[in-house]
């Protein structure tokens, strides 16, 4: 995968230590948690493949949109000096090169939905405020850039939506594709041990906008496991999708093509 480790990175670090003044402190912690967060990713997945209800909702995470919008709209996040400044504290060039990759596409995802502060009237613009459900939209875009488990949890909880996958899929391209090889390894080991296994309707609907497919039914999920041969025992577990080896007419296909 291209970027893992920088968008690994960005996901520990949280886009909000980026975009605020002043230098970027890594700590070694933020280092382990990058390392690990792919392996919590796949197993907080296989966490929802393997249960059949959604257990409470946890609260939600903080945040401050005005604190957000401030940050976004700085004249200076995208300022060469300032990146510089940011990535000067990562030893490693590539990684720190990554990272600010990882980090431009954050900043372009998360400014391209900002919600609109003017409407247009009979003889201009004229500023407005935000709707509360605009704020709600951007928000949960926000706290999946800043922290991608954040989808994971949505998920278990069956209540991820189009915008934190929309995000996941921008900014941690990487991450994203190994949840969606871990949604194939993961239902064709379901269906080898339960060979009549359904999973519930509501659960398929999140799988379904995980996936940004409206397809996940039981002649799907044998097209995933027709589609590819057994995975290579050598062959690092999150390695991205081989769609390559995939038949051409496969629901995997479509899929990536989305």
């Amino acid at each position: 995968m291209e970027n893992l480790v920088g968008e690994a990175l960005l996901g520990a670090v949280g886009i909000d230590a980026f975009l605020s003044p002043g230098p970027l402190r890594v700590t070694r912690q933020h280092r382990e948690d990058a390392a690990a967060l792919p392996k919590r990713m796949r197993r907080e997945l296989r966490r929802f493949l393997a249960a059949t209800e959604f257990p409470s909702d946890s609260p939600l995470p903080e945040f401050q949109y005005e604190r957000a919008l401030e940050l976004l709209t700085d004249p200076a996040v995208g300022d060469a000096a300032r990146i510089e400044e940011k990535i000067g504290s990562l030893d490693d060039m590539d990684v720190a090169v990554d990272f600010a990759r990882a980090a431009g596409a954050a900043i372009a995802h998360l400014q391209g939905l900002l919600p609109k502060r003017a409407r247009v009237g009979v003889l201009g613009p004229k500023p407005s405020s935000p709707s509360e459900q605009e704020i709600s939209r951007f928000r949960r875009a926000y706290v999946t850039v800043q922290d991608p488990m954040t989808a994971l949890v949505d998920l278990n909880e069956g209540a991820l939506s189009t915008e934190q996958v929309r995000a996941l899929e921008a900014v941690y391209p990487s991450l994203y594709e190994v949840l969606k090889r871990e949604v194939f390894l993961g239902l064709t080991d379901l269906k080898a041990a339960r060979p009549n296994y359904e999973m519930p309707r509501p659960r398929e609907r999140q799988l379904e906008r995980l996936l940004q497919s409206s397809t996940m039914n039981a002649s799907l999920l044998k097209s995933m496991q027709d589609a590819f041969s057994a995975p290579d025992a050598n062959q690092e577990p999150g390695a991205p999708l081989d769609m390559a080896a995939a038949k051409p007419d496969s629901p995997l296909r479509r899929i990536e093509a989305r």
